[in-house]
């Protein structure tokens, strides 16, 4: 038969003391010192990162807006003649580029009917 062993008052303290001494330690500051380190630079990781993507978000937001999709651009032009204001809705930066380009060629040309492709006439 075994015999069960009564708890003493002194043991609880005898733990509690021992764990004092370790956490007073050397090794007891090490090892909060690296636990706090660690939660801290993945607290700064996190957030560097979180800032990361919502800068790339914003960034491909706004090539997407001015360069791929853009617009609609209003191209306006003024001819000598009858006809002397001269408007093209364009969508996208580089076709608007483009129908200007057009555009400024036809008029030094003389042709001021000219409709671009890409460019709907207003």
């Amino acid at each position: 038969m075994s015999r069960r062993r009564e708890p003493s008052d002194d043991a609880p303290d005898e733990e509690r003391e021992g764990q004092k001494r370790f956490w007073n330690s050397p090794a007891g500051w090490a090892i909060s010192a690296v636990a706090v380190a660690a939660f801290v630079g993945l607290w700064i990781l996190s957030s560097v990162a979180g800032l990361v993507v919502a800068g790339l978000l914003l960034a491909v937001e706004l090539v997407d807006r001015f360069w791929r999709r853009g617009g609609p651009w209003l191209v306006e032009a003024t001819a000598s003649g009858p006809r002397q204001a001269l408007a093209w809705r364009v969508a996208g930066r580089r076709r608007s580029g483009r129908v200007v380009d057009e555009v400024a060629r036809a008029l030094e040309r003389g042709h001021a009917g000219l409709d671009p492709p890409g460019a709907e006439r207003l």
